[in-house]
């Protein structure tokens, strides 16, 4: 008996005796791994297996010690309302070079506003020194799902003192920064690459978040690789996104210049730059610009879209909204229609054009005689309410396509060309009063085939008179109409009477022809 509670008692006491110890662990600690708990966020990161997420429990500072994922790492850092100063020095920052995902179980909505964040203690900026991003992908994979990067708060004078947020180093391999969610602030660069990275890609993708630059721009693209952004809020008091090498791709998403910035004289290519909301210039590789959505707006002294002759860059825009016209972007069979609110958005000639040339769309039949006019074909997309003119010795083709083209009066007017209508389709007057086809020749008698006009089988003209051949009607060359061809060719000729009542014949001659040499 009294060994039974002698050894109670020694298991009691040992309880009582350990107790303080894992107590004091507890509060001691600053990250978990599952129930596991260390007293430095580094120790948790050499502990941390691929998979695994760390959760603060506690503020820390790194900024003497820096933090390192490993190339064979793949874990996530839960912020978890909890305060982690780093610093922009090579020594005190975090370098991803296997893959790090952030995010902050208290920014429920993603936007930054919650309790956890990253903070420099970086106040001022040291050329070589104090210039690191405080977040760098080496080589490695970051990817942000919310919380907060703030290295602009506390900073005296951004301009001059500015620090990075995130940067993508593809020095020895691919790397990449993605963008979910939450906020970076930054004085300078929110997300950035390096000019001297060409062998691999650097890829930077925005999905959601919002990146913000409280001086310049607040992504800076100098590397090889493609930045792409699918969504999310992007801008600098510079502009958005500056891009100096490698692709741009926007889908969607919201780039914006505040046009107040001043991106300082430094000459490796970041100074000097105008306040744009999308910069794009050649000025270490090929550049190529896909705009395709989103919402891309200047304020203040800003342009919309950045290039110059000395550093031309591709620029394809084929979607979006914009602050002001962009239309010289746009690319073929694309343009720009202005909104209520004097922003222009960019639409697909295809989905209002009533005609085709080849591969090109036209918004309207004047503007596909212009591109056809050299003896091309138009193919007629829609019914067409539009005067036709042939008056500029143009030889046209076209193919109606079951459609059909109408005007008031006179609807097909052929003064000096050619015109050659393949069916089916139809061609008429809304109000009967001249013809369908109207077609006058030359005062001079040697112009032979001065107007032509060939219309094919399957072709309905409707009007007064279905086709009208007409006279000038000055006094000098009354009578006067040489060189006019009409060839119907199995064509459907359909009268219809005028507000009157009178009705044309199908084939009417204005006038008396009193010359036959080279008459209709």
């Amino acid at each position: 008996m009294k060994r039974r509670l002698l050894s109670a008692f020694l298991a009691v006491m040992m309880v009582l005796t350990m107790a303080p110890v894992a107590f004091a662990a507890d509060e001691d600690a600053v990250a978990k791994i599952g129930d596991a708990t260390y007293s430095t966020l580094v120790d948790a990161v050499v502990n941390a297996k691929t998979g695994d997420t760390i959760v603060m429990t506690a503020d820390t500072d790194i900024s003497e010690t820096g933090l390192s994922i490993a190339s064979d790492k793949d874990i996530t850092l839960d912020l978890n309302g909890c305060e982690v100063k780093a610093a922009n020095t090579g020594a005190g920052n975090i370098k991803v070079y296997g893959k790090l995902t952030l995010k902050d179980s208290t920014d429920t909505s993603a936007n930054g506003e919650g309790q956890g964040k990253i903070t420099t203690v970086t106040k001022t900026y040291i050329r070589n020194q104090a210039d690191q991003p405080i977040i760098y992908a080496v080589n490695g994979d970051f990817v942000m799902q919310s919380g907060l990067i703030d290295t602009a708060t506390g900073i005296t004078n951004n301009s001059n003192d500015g620090q990075f947020g995130v940067g993508v180093q593809n020095e020895n391999a691919n790397a990449s920064v993605t963008i979910e969610g939450g906020k970076i602030k930054a004085g300078w660069y929110a997300v950035s690459g390096n000019g001297q990275m060409i062998n691999h890609d650097g890829n930077i993708t925005v999905n959601g978040g919002i990146l913000e630059s409280t001086t310049d721009y607040a992504i800076y693209n100098p590397q090889k690789g493609t930045t792409t952004i699918n969504g999310g809020v992007i801008y600098g008091q510079a502009g958005g996104i500056s891009i100096k090498r490698g692709t741009l791709v926007v889908n969607d998403g919201t780039i914006t210049s505040k046009g107040v910035g001043n991106t300082g004289s430094w000459g490796d290519g970041t100074g000097n730059l105008n306040n744009a909301a999308i910069q794009s210039k050649k000025r270490y590789d090929t550049v190529t610009v896909l705009v395709k959505g989103g919402k891309v707006i200047a304020e203040g002294d800003a342009v919309t879209i950045d290039t110059d002759a000395e550093h031309p860059a591709t620029v394809a825009v084929t979607g979006g909204t914009f602050s002001s016209d962009i239309s010289k972007y746009c690319e073929k069979n694309y343009y720009t229609e202005q909104n209520a609110d004097n922003t222009y958005t960019v639409k697909s000639l295809k989905d209002v054009a009533v005609a085709q040339v080849g591969g090109t769309y036209y918004k309207t039949l004047a503007e596909a005689v212009a591109a056809a006019k050299d003896g091309g074909t138009i193919d007629l997309l829609s019914n067409v309410s539009e005067r036709l003119w042939i008056k500029n010795n143009e030889d046209v083709t076209i193919n109606l396509n079951g459609h059909t083209i109408s005007s008031e009066k006179q609807t097909a007017n052929v003064r000096h060309g050619k015109l050659t209508v393949n069916g089916p389709g139809t061609i008429k007057e809304d109000e009967p009063y001249f013809g369908a086809l109207l077609i006058k020749g030359s005062t001079n008698q040697s112009d032979t085939d001065y107007a032509v006009a060939t219309i094919n089988k399957n072709v309905t003209l409707e009007g007064w008179a279905p086709v009208f051949i007409d006279q000038f009607g000055d006094k000098e060359n009354t009578g006067k109409a040489y060189g006019i061809t009409v060839n119907l060719n199995g064509a459907v000729l359909n009268g219809k009477k005028d507000s009157t009542g009178d009705l044309g014949s199908g084939i009417y001659v204005n006038g008396t022809i009193k010359d036959a040499t080279n008459a209709p």
